[in-house]
């Protein structure tokens, strides 16, 4: 495996585990009531110490984990990773852990209660095909066990790099992932301090959510449950089967069929992300 693909995903478990303690601190403040969740979390950035920095930590840290997952996964696909090489089980375990904590990243969204947390309880109501969608406390709850739940998963898939398998040893390894873990953990602490972490007004589930757009990597999954929720049910199962199946793809089809196949995935995720929501 090379160096890089082994950077992305240590910059991916440095940001994760930023986004675990910066979110245990938040959790211990939040009020998940429609009525108070919003200002709790106003009041946790003006009246705390640190709240509004660590709030930041915790909104960052999300985005990054999740643009550094995808890297982390191009690179694994595209760059010709022989899963032969693999521990048994790391494939599967790493796109059942990555589905996992991007559908925990989602849920989270819902739970400032402002607009875009207003855009995520929309898409969730949905896909669901929920009369009047779910609950924050349900919503929390679900983000708090599923984080515990894929703890295991987590240790299994990163656990091969501390018993020195061959695909992440060797000394540019090692380096690979000391440079990259600095670079993560300043990450999360320098650009919280440059900017803050944005909350637009409060949501109002008696208004429409028209015209408001999901964040980067939810617009084409906020299109799609508005065009067709039916379609959003096939489509997601449909990714995770592909994700699990790709070394099998890789085996039939060889490097260039798979490369195709998830480049033409990639192309219509990134076509439904430009088109009119609303």
């Amino acid at each position: 495996m090379k160096n890089t693909t082994i950077g992305t995903g240590w910059l991916a478990a440095v940001f994760l585990l930023a986004n675990v303690l910066s979110g245990l601190w938040l959790w211990l403040h939040y009020v998940p009531e429609p009525a108070l969740a919003y200002d709790s979390i106003v009041d946790l950035e003006n009246v705390l110490y640190a709240g509004a920095f660590i709030r930041s930590i915790h909104y960052f840290s999300s985005h990054f984990f999740i643009a550094a997952l995808l890297a982390h996964a191009a690179g694994s696909i595209l760059g010709g990773t022989d899963f032969s090489t693999l521990a048994p089980g790391r494939w599967p375990s790493g796109v059942v852990l990555a589905a996992g904590l991007v559908t925990l990243a989602f849920l989270g969204k819902a739970l400032p209660c402002d607009q875009h947390g207003g855009v995520s309880l929309v898409v969730v109501k949905n896909f669901a095909g929920l009369g009047s969608g779910p609950t924050l406390t349900s919503i929390l709850w679900l983000h708090i066990a599923g984080t515990l739940i894929l703890l295991p998963l987590m240790a299994v898939h990163v656990g091969p790099a501390f018993r020195g398998r061959p695909a992440d040893a060797g000394p540019g390894c090692r380096a690979a992932r000391v440079f990259f873990g600095v670079v993560g953990a300043l990450t999360v602490i320098v650009v919280p301090l440059a900017a803050g972490a944005p909350l637009g007004p409060a949501y109002d589930e008696r208004l429409s959510s028209a015209g408001v757009v999901a964040q980067w990597h939810l617009r084409w999954l906020q299109w799609l449950t508005e065009a067709s929720p039916t379609a959003a049910r096939i489509a997601l199962p449909a990714l995770l089967l592909l994700a699990l199946l790709t070394p099998r793809l890789r085996a039939a089809a060889g490097d260039r069929g798979m490369r195709i196949a998830w480049l033409a995935v990639a192309a219509v995720l990134v076509i439904m992300s430009f088109l009119r929501i609303g």
